[in-house]
């Protein structure tokens, strides 16, 4: 007699089950990971986007105002609003002003990431 190759159900259920258990196990650890991955993206985003304010005001010769107020961060150029929205960062209601020569008073701007509270340096701090 010959015996047929292959798997048995009961083998293959399983098999099937220890890759349910380990996905459960893993699958949150990978979800924080992700979500650490994405907050850090938007952290350095929100930190060139700022940076630049300051070169845009030199290169338009104009003053430019950024606001920050939750999830929200709205940039204003000679009457233009620009507004970018952030899923993972929040910002205590703060204001960030740049004179014509791009430079600013402000040393740092506070934001909130997850559970840390950071703050981004300014570059262009300097004499109005």
């Amino acid at each position: 007699m010959t015996r047929a190759s292959g798997f048995t159900l009961v083998e293959i259920l399983i098999v099937l089950g220890l890759m349910g258990l380990v996905l459960t196990l893993v699958g949150p650890m990978l979800q924080h990971q992700v979500e650490r991955a994405d907050a850090s993206a938007e952290y350095i985003e929100a930190r060139q986007y700022i940076n630049n304010s300051g070169k845009v005001a030199f290169l338009q010769n104009q003053r430019v105002v950024l606001y920050f107020d939750g999830k929200t961060l709205n940039r204003q150029i000679a009457g233009r609003d620009e507004r970018i929205e952030y899923n993972h960062l929040f910002f205590p209601k703060q204001q960030l002003v740049f004179n014509p020569h791009g430079y600013t008073d402000s040393e740092s701007v506070s934001v909130v990431a997850g559970r840390r509270n950071l703050e981004i340096a300014v570059t262009g701090q300097g004499d109005k």
